[in-house]
């Protein structure tokens, strides 16, 4: 089968600044079993492929930066109309909600394919910015632009239960399938060569980009007093350089975009995760992946893959009081932080893993095709239920 995936950013996009976890995901396990061609904007190279059954075009687009965090690339639709006809996909999914690549999903409908959003959270309806102003126009938008798009499509995936209240208040054709990790590439993965850890040293590690939204300065300031405290206390930032307006102590290191996440998430002893708004964190699962113990907020997704005290700690958005504590009570308790990361990757191997999840797009693929007549499945038998 023929998919076309459409997702706002893939692999270092934006000069290597941003990439969607959850779209690269998707695109190399669905590939182990079909075609994929991926649509995405701001790559340094046009056209990629990975393997046989998988390629990356990248449209241009321009980024209108943090607080909004938008993209806006007409010539991404225009690819996704030619490629539709080009490609001729069995089916479209397009990953993510509210992005300007969202308007792939009624041009697919329009052009009479199957067609599948995935989402991880509600931008306008339960996720917002930290800027007001920004959250207003969102809020506005989901409504009038949002809302109808959602329902436009065959099938909305949503990757956690967190999201059904929304999805059954709004009346949308809905399905539930986490978004997961791949614990055989975890497994695999060795401690990162380059960063070697002395004995006796604390290792406090965050994954993501540096904006506004994703709390990083509220770890920046928990973590001070705990620099001060312990002298054998790192803490890493990978996936961001340094913000403007922080200098880096020695005891703080911005490592930058790094392909091999796993490793240096091998090194790491406590996971930081302060967002203020979040869907389903790839970041928090692949860290849960490897055993680390983990500090995060508890919002969106997070409360799906964490239960306070029993496979990690959750602490209210925005408290940098509150994280300092946490985090402080995992630096002085190293049998903790083994509990809770041990409990953590258990998680994530029964419920997050892709070998599984796969199955469950199988399924539903089978379903939303068989609205389609005339078109042949090859998905095997049939298993699938939907609501």
């Amino acid at each position: 089968m023929k998919i076309l995936l459409v997702a706002p950013y893939f692999w270092d996009s934006f000069a290597r600044k941003i990439s969607m976890g959850s779209a690269v995901m998707a695109a190399r396990q669905l590939s182990q079993r079909h075609e994929v061609l991926v649509i995405t904007t701001g790559r340094e190279k046009e056209e990629e492929t990975y393997s046989e059954s998988l390629k990356v075009m990248s449209a241009k687009g321009w980024l209108l930066p943090d607080p909004v965090n938008y993209v806006l690339s007409p010539q991404s639709l225009l690819l996704v109309r030619r490629q539709i006809r080009q490609f001729r996909p069995d089916l479209v999914l397009v990953n993510k909600f509210m992005f300007f690549t969202s308007f792939a999903a009624p041009i697919a409908k329009l052009m009479g394919k199957p067609t599948i959003l995935v989402t991880d959270t509600y931008p306008g309806l339960n996720w917002f910015p930290r800027n007001r102003f920004v959250a207003a126009i969102m809020w506005l938008y989901a409504r009038l632009v949002g809302v109808p798009l959602l329902r436009s499509v065959d099938q909305v995936v949503l990757l956690h239960e967190g999201l059904v209240d929304i999805a059954r208040r709004y009346h949308l054709r809905y399905t539930v399938i986490h978004n997961g990790t791949d614990l055989a590439q975890a497994d695999l993965a060795l401690p990162a060569a380059d960063l070697l850890k002395p004995e006796g040293e604390t290792w406090i590690g965050y994954v993501g980009r540096l904006e506004s939204v994703k709390g990083y300065d509220f770890l920046l300031k928990a973590v001070e007093p705990l620099h001060l405290k312990y002298k054998n206390l790192r803490t890493f930032f990978i996936g961001a350089t340094g913000p403007g307006d922080v200098t880096s102590s020695p005891q703080v290191r911005f490592l930058g975009f790094r392909e091999d996440v796993y490793s240096v998430l091998k090194r790491i002893d406590i996971f930081c995760l302060p967002s203020l708004s979040e869907g389903l964190p790839n970041a928090l699962m692949e860290a849960m992946s490897v055993g680390c113990a983990s500090v995060a907020s508890g919002v969106g997704g997070v409360t799906t893959l964490l239960e306070h005290e029993r496979n990690g700690l959750l602490v209210p958005p925005g408290n940098a009081d509150a994280l300092r504590e946490s985090l402080e009570r995992l630096i002085r308790d190293p049998d903790l932080r083994r509990d809770l990361g041990a409990a953590a990757r258990r998680t994530i191997e029964a419920d997050f893993d892709w070998r599984r999840i796969g199955r469950d797009y199988e399924d539903l693929f089978r379903v939303v095709l068989s609205r389609y007549p005339g078109v042949d499945l090859g998905l095997g038998p049939e298993r699938a239920s939907e609501r």
